[in-house]
Order: structure tokens, then C-alpha cells, then sequence
């Protein structure tokens, strides 16, 4: 399972991420040297191409930065999730979905937001850390710096208003995206316990396979009752799998056809 991270700086990832790594046996990713960079780029470019392209291609478009983004956002984010596909229970901080925060230089429409954070959603589950821009700045204050604030002042302060845009934004389309998004409101600290309902969350799905030599679709009594027992396993949150084997597909086919 995969696991990413996602928010504003000095929102509590990393934190986050050493609890999760410590508590849960959670592997955190990191991209220890520069061939590790080439080659996790090289497999994602490869597996997924379209992705690859679509992600350069707004780098491109959003040039302002583009050497830093291109490192710390493209190249690093590709790489981490490639990475993060060895591990049984991965968890990345900062990874694909960073780009709907760190890749725009203008405020995005919520259309093209939620049309990045689909094409981007290729973990398992992701924790939005939700913390205002207010509170981000705020809390930079004791590792006594903030993203980007050696590109100087007047850049700051435009990227700043556009992030905590951005982040109503994507926060929204995250949430739209998929089941799998758990908004984390809880104040982060090493100190602290990870809540109930994250632990919760972070657990992996149980999964049962029901197979059934029955013929399926069918107006017996039968058929209905494998339907609910289905339906109620689903209604509890198990992933539900139904086999039937091929022979009697394939049987009933046959009939279905004279």
C-alpha cells in the first residue's frame, strides 16, 4: 500500500511520516543519490508516458522557476513514487499530487484542478494535511524557514496568495477524486498520538474472494442470496471479489445461445 502525503509547508508531513514510519512500519521514501533520480524517471517515464508528458508539458507552460520545479517537484516526485512500488507499505511525502500546489503560478480553475488531481491519483490512499497558509507561515517560524522564501520577497508574497488558493482548490478536488483521501485536522506533533480515525484509515483493506460454482445471472434464490451476501460484505468496508469459475460461464453461454 501506498500512502501520500499532501499540503501546504510546515504542515506536519514529515512529522507525520516519522510516526506513521515508526508506529505502523511504513517505509518513508527517499531518493538517496542522483543515479537513483535518473533511473526511477527512466521506469515512470516508460510505464507511464502520458503522465510523464502531461506533467512536463505544465511545467513548461507554469516556466516561472522551471530549473527548481524541475528538480524538486518533476523529477523527485516521479522518482518517489516509482521508488515507494518496492516497499509493501510505502508512505511519501511530497510525491505526484505536490504538483497541483507546487507547479502553478497563477490561481487554477477548479475544472483543470480536478483534472490534475485525477491524472495524478496513482496512490493507494492520501492524507491531505489541512492546515491554512496563515498557520503554515506561522509554524515555519520555528525551523525558521519557509518554502521558496530565497527567491525573495515580492515572489513570496504573490506565491503565497496563489498557494492558499490552490490549496482550497485542490483540497476540494482531491476530496471528489476518490474515496481514499483522509483530511488530517488533528494538531501534528511528535508528542502526540495519530487519532483513531487515521489510524483507521491507514489500515489495510481485508479482501475476500467469494467464488461460487453457480450460474450467474440467475432468477433462483441462489443467485439473489450470493448478491446480498456480497452487498453486505461491501456495506462493512471489506473488498469484495466474485469468481465465477469459467466452465460454467462458458456453460451458460453455450445455452443462452440454442
Amino acid at each position: 500500500m501506498i500512502v501520500e502525503l499532501f499540503g501546504l509547508p510546515a504542515s506536519g508531513k514529515t512529522t507525520t511520516a516519522r510516526k506513521l514510519e515508526s508506529s505502523f512500519g511504513f517505509k518513508i521514501v527517499k531518493i538517496n543519490n542522483k543515479l537513483e533520480l535518473f533511473l526511477y524517471n527512466l521506469a515512470f517515464a516508460f510505464l507511464h508516458p502520458v503522465i510523464f508528458s502531461y506533467l512536463f508539458l505544465k511545467l513548461v507552460l507554469n516556466s516561472e522557476l522551471f530549473r527548481y520545479k524541475l528538480i524538486n517537484i518533476f523529477l523527485y516526485g516521479n522518482a518517489k513514487y516509482q521508488k515507494a512500488k518496492k516497499y509493501k507499505n510505502a508512505i511519501i511525502d511530497q510525491g505526484l499530487l505536490q504538483n497541483l500546489l507546487s507547479t502553478p503560478d497563477d490561481i487554477l480553475m477548479y475544472s483543470s484542478m480536478k483534472e490534475m488531481a485525477s491524472k495524478l491519483f496513482l496512490v493507494d490512499k492520501v492524507i491531505i494535511m489541512d492546515v491554512s497558509i496563515e498557520d503554515s507561515i506561522e509554524r515555519s517560524k520555528d525551523r525558521g524557514y519557509w518554502a521558496r522564501d530565497r527567491f525573495g520577497t515580492e515572489y513570496l508574497r504573490r506565491w503565497q496568495s496563489c498557494l492558499a488558493e490552490n490549496y482550497a482548490l485542490a483540497r476540494r478536488a482531491l476530496a471528489s477524486s476518490s474515496e481514499h483521501v483522509y483530511l488530517h485536522t488533528q494538531t501534528v506533533g511528535l508528542d502526540k498520538e495519530l487519532s483513531p480515525e487515521l489510524i483507521k484509515f491507514i489500515q489495510p483493506s481485508k479482501r475476500i474472494i467469494y467464488i461460487t460454482n453457480v450460474e450467474l445471472p440467475t432468477v433462483k434464490a441462489r443467485g439473489v442470496q450470493i448478491m446480498k451476501s456480497c452487498e453486505a460484505f461491501a456495506r462493512t468496508g471489506v473488498q469484495i471479489e466474485l469468481v465465477i469459475p469459467w466452465h460454467v460461464l462458458e456453460s451458460w453461454r453455450i445455452m443462452s445461445d440454442h
